[in-house]
């Protein structure tokens, strides 16, 4: 039986199918069981892999035909011996809720291209068909370990190795134009050579060979390494995306999908890069600044000025990442996983790329945006974001921390927390009214050392009435509390009447004020305790009224806090 270039064959049961770039695909599928359930899907996916399908690749192909056999596999197992027809509601819902969410969504699409203009005669009951199209009901596939970033010493090894190929295809590229730039017909053979040799085509030269058969083409090897100097080979590509990447930052979805109009010159030195993101709904761009000759505009205007020749060729001048290979010609180099896999682990291999830990060095460009955060975040700038493009919580959350384990970032901040509330709640507070004050002063020692030290207004503190100042916690005994106002409230020693509520605000206000002019780490240090106790304990106590009538009384009077040498507002 002669085999097609693209169907199905029945005995044994396989798909052969062919997608442009790949080689031929055959899948295999006379091993699985329900064979009622197989042919069927099988033609389903041939639907989908012809012209106008979604599958559009073998490696999407490939994982259509895993989804195949874990059904066929399941149904079995159950006891299933029937076809299309006989599948119900509920048996459907039973696989989809303990199967993985990509299978899930890959066996509904297969179910509802089972149609008779697929070829199928038994496609599934009618009672089932509405429930194709409905809502997903599988677990959420778990969420993966977040990348690392490249170490020191792998970063530093693989972007040796790029600069050493990039560098070479400068010197190779130079030294070939300079050489048919000063070659004229009579030295270096017919003008046919020189217009072959000079890249005006992109045919392999067995093509060249039969398109000119009077012998022209003679030293094809010369040829072939000639053409490879002028024009970019995927080894340069990649090269130019590794350093590039490593430079801008950009996601690698973001990162593969730029255009040439991507970029705007604003000067010599500035660059202006948009791009889009994958779960954004408009354009983003970022700045760069050429600091040096493999800075990102520099090396950008250097990917340019050596993809030009292959780029005029293409005749499509939009394309920002291009390659030449004999078999192919030029072609769009996308760097998917799907496509360039294979070539990123020959090239770590001609490389001999190797981690910290000897083994053949993953080259990841997902790694790449990681690599780029951790590097630019050891000389923060003191901004909110390292990516404005990104909001504080996104960058905290998925970028900042993913250098340290989550787990013990999250129990620091955790005792951290709980050692602030610890600080504020064993303090034994006392509210009183000014009536009772009096009481709650007047205690034997106090009245000895008030007698002796002290005179009436000496009690009397900015944000509260102090039992005793020389037996405070924060000074040597005996000598007068000298500590910050804000420490009162945390200060076993103060008495929080009302009369202090519009100092209490004023203090309140103060302490907001600083959290804009510290970084978190300085203020919470020096103001979380009273912050917390003033806005948790204290405030709190005080009805509406109360705090209205304060905050009346502080909009017609002004009073300053008694603020120490260095902590004055700037």
């Amino acid at each position: 039986m002669t085999t097609p270039r693209h169907g199905l064959v029945e005995v044994p049961l396989a798909l052969h199918l062919r997608f442009e770039g790949d080689e031929p695909l055959r899948l295999d599928l006379s091993h699985l069981p329900c064979p009622g359930v197989v042919r069927p899907l099988a033609l389903a996916l041939l639907s989908l892999t012809n012209a106008g399908g979604t599958v559009k690749t073998a490696w999407t192909a490939k994982k259509y035909r895993d989804a195949i056999g874990r059904f066929a596999r399941w149904l079995d197992d159950d006891g299933f011996r029937g076809d299309l027809r006989d599948l119900t509601v509920e048996r459907l819902y039973d696989y989809w809720q303990q199967e993985k969410r990509d299978v899930e969504n890959r066996n509904r699409i297969l179910l509802a291209a089972a149609t008779p203009t697929a070829g199928v005669s038994r496609p599934v009951p009618s009672d089932v068909t509405p429930h194709l199209a409905g809502r997903r009901v599988s677990a959420e596939n778990a969420r993966s370990t977040p990348l690392a970033a490249y170490s020191h010493g792998e970063y530093t090894r693989l972007v040796a190795k790029c600069k050493e190929i990039v560098r070479a295809a400068r010197v190779e590229q130079r030294r070939v134009a300079a050489l048919l730039s000063e070659t004229g017909p009579s030295a270096g053979g017919s003008e046919t050579w020189l217009r072959w040799l000079a890249g005006s085509s992109l045919d392999s030269v067995e093509v060249l060979r039969q398109r000119h058969p009077d012998g022209w083409l003679v030293d094809s090897d010369a040829f072939r390494a000639y053409r490879r100097a002028l024009l970019p080979d995927m080894d340069t590509a990649l090269a130019y995306r590794v350093l590039l990447g490593l430079e801008f930052g950009l996601p690698p979805e973001s990162m593969n999908a730029l255009m040439t109009a991507d970029f705007e010159w604003q000067g010599k030195r500035q660059l202006r890069v948009a791009f889009r993101k994958r779960r954004a709904s408009d354009r983003q761009a970022m700045g760069y600044r050429e600091t040096g000759p493999w800075s990102g505009p520099a090396l950008l205007r250097d990917w340019l000025r050596t993809s030009e020749r292959l780029r005029s060729l293409m005749d499509d001048e939009s394309q920002l990442w291009i390659c030449f290979t004999e078999a192919g010609g030029g072609a769009v180099a996308d760097f998917a996983d799907w496509r360039w896999g294979k070539h990123r682990r020959r090239f770590i291999e001609r490389t001999a790329l190797t981690d910290d830990d000897g083994q053949p060095l993953p080259l990841d460009l997902r790694r790449l945006r990681t690599t780029w955060t951790e590097r630019k975040g050891r000389d923060w700038h003191g901004a909110v974001t390292i990516d404005p493009n990104r909001t504080a919580t996104v960058e905290g959350d998925h970028y900042l921390t993913r250098s340290a384990d989550p787990e013990v970032m999250a129990e620091t901040v955790e005792a951290a927390q709980q050692d602030l509330l610890r600080r504020a709640e064993t303090v034994a507070l006392i509210l009183t009214d000014d009536e009772r004050l009096a009481d709650a002063v007047d205690g034997p020692d106090v009245l000895r050392r008030r007698e002796a030290r002290s005179t009436s207004g000496e009690w009397d503190m900015f944000a509260a009435t102090c039992r005793d100042p020389y037996d405070s916690p924060f000074v040597t005994k005996g000598n007068f509390c000298t500590a910050s106002v804000w420490s009162c409230l945390v200060c076993p020693l103060a008495v929080i009447t009302p009369a202090k509520l519009p100092n209490l605000l004023r203090l309140e206000a103060y302490i907001r004020r600083r959290a804009d002019d510290l970084p978190q780490s300085e203020w919470l240090s020096v103001y979380g305790a009273a912050w917390v106790q003033l806005t948790t304990r204290i405030l709190p106590r005080y009805s509406a009224a109360a705090l209205h009538q304060a905050n009346a009384v502080i909009a017609d009077e002004t009073a300053a806090l008694p603020l120490g040498p260095g902590e004055q507002l700037a």
